[in-house]
């Protein structure tokens, strides 16, 4: 059945199409500025924690950035790597991509250095 056609149903149609189109907006909106307003890591951050790891070890950063494995390398990576994740926002993988790991040996460094921690407590 065709009812009749009422100004006044229109009205409120558009009122209602309007509010909907102003909220999307609105959410838009704040999506982007969330968004913006996230704090980024600086990569600076991961330097200064690499050199006075570095330094607190008595080893070169270029040492720390090496494959080389001997024990002493291994535990300052280690430590580096820890304090990376404690202190800054970066996640497991930025800090391996940082340091040309994987990010898995990013997770086993953590571990490493934290049952180091634990013993040391103990």
């Amino acid at each position: 059945m065709l009812t009749e056609w009422n100004p006044a149903d229109e009205k409120a149609e558009i009122a209602l199409v309007r509010s909907i189109k102003r909220q999307a907006y609105a959410e838009r909106k704040a999506r982007s500025i969330q968004v913006e307003e996230i704090p980024t890591p600086s990569e600076g951050q991961l330097a200064q924690i690499l050199t006075e790891v570095a330094a607190k070890h008595g080893v070169s950063v270029m040492a720390m950035i090496s494959h080389r494995r001997p024990t002493v390398l291994a535990r300052a990576r280690h430590e580096c790597w820890w304090r990376a994740r404690e202190e800054t926002a970066f996640s497991l993988p930025q800090i391996g991509r940082a340091y040309n790991r994987d990010h898995t040996s990013i997770i086993h460094g953590i571990r490493m250095h934290e049952k180091r921690m634990a013993e040391a407590q103990a």
